[in-house]
């Protein structure tokens, strides 16, 4: 009884995924519609459904590559599953791009290693490895040895992450100033941080935001900015945070650093807070922007009541300030 009632679901699922209107959406689902179907023993049924997605790719219009490696990750993991290592292999040798290859691999190490599947990760990963170090791009290079650095660390190969984040990095240094160098070093900061290297992690910020602050153009120069500013902040670097708000042109963008900033310093004692919000509120040259920092003494009120009045008046007199 139950095994004919799963049979029902499953070819009814089956059916739901073929009338799916997107293709790239149609062949994800079928990956992982193959993957059930062997955990429940229907591995023939499992392998039309894989060979169905697979000849469904080579007549779909290109889509964004994320689309397309959620579907193509879809297949591969379904054929891993039916332990067809040979279409693992055949699907992945008609990828031509380096790129999409090793994205393709590292997004597959990276999921192999959370199901504990670290041989099988540890192949894609060395593969993606061989790729990447005979790639001559730098902005290509510097991006794709971030990413294998953290599935190293998953992995727990700490002499592989370590060697992929020194690479990283040589290719950023290498790279012409502006919002990628600046980008692939926010980037390489985060990875740093998952790998306990927080003092480097810290440096390579700073680094971020001088290439950051040297964008010609605000509307690529503020969003970096903020982002250095606000990953500083989840780093702990509180003064650091403070210097990059300072250089933030948008009113809009530097408060939103600046309250971010005092919600971190509300562990702290009361007159650091608040002498951050007087410093910050002095430095308002509208009365808009300022009203956009009352968050900043938001933790005071909650914690500090018998200082309301203080802070009200010197609110005040900051307002009063500025209408004149």
């Amino acid at each position: 009884g139950n095994r004919a009632l799963v049979t029902t679901v499953l070819m009814s699922a089956r059916k739901a995924v073929d009338a799916i209107g997107n293709g790239w959406i149609r062949v994800k689902l079928l990956g992982m519609l193959a993957k059930v179907l062997v955990q429940q023993g229907y591995r023939e049924l499992a392998d039309e459904t894989l060979h169905t997605a697979r000849t469904m790719i080579g007549t779909l219009p290109e889509p964004d590559w994320q689309q397309r490696l959620r579907a193509f990750s879809s297949i591969v993991e379904g054929l891993i599953v039916l332990e067809d290592r040979d279409g693992v292999w055949g699907l992945v040798e008609t990828i031509p791009d380096a790129t999409d290859r090793v994205n393709l691999f590292i997004c597959l190490a990276s999921s192999l290693a959370e199901q504990g599947d670290l041989e099988l990760a540890t192949m894609f990963v060395n593969d993606a490895w061989e790729i990447v170090d005979s790639i001559t791009n730098d902005h290509v290079q510097s991006a794709l040895f971030t990413e294998l650095a953290e599935v190293f660390i998953i992995q727990g190969n700490e002499n592989l992450a370590s060697t992929a984040l020194t690479k990283a990095q040589v290719a950023i240094d290498r790279l012409p100033g502006g919002l990628v160098k600046a980008d692939r070093f926010l980037r390489l900061s985060k990875v740093l941080v998952i790998n306990g290297d927080k003092e480097l992690a810290s440096d390579v910020l700073i680094t971020a935001r001088t290439n950051a602050n040297a964008m010609v153009m605000k509307r690529d120069r503020v969003p970096m900015l903020t982002a250095i500013g606000l990953e500083q902040i989840a780093q702990g670097d509180l003064m650091g945070a403070q210097v990059t708000a300072d250089m933030i042109d948008y009113d809009e963008e530097r408060a939103r650093v600046f309250n971010r900033l005092a919600k971190a310093h509300a562990a702290d004692e009361t007159t650091h807070l608040f002498g951050l919000a007087q410093q910050v509120w002095r430095g308002a040259t509208t009365r808009n922007y300022l009203l956009q920092l009352i968050p900043l003494v938001t933790p005071l009120f909650a914690n500090n009541a018998e200082i309301g009045p203080e802070i009200v008046q010197s609110f005040a007199w900051v307002d009063a300030m500025l209408r004149y």
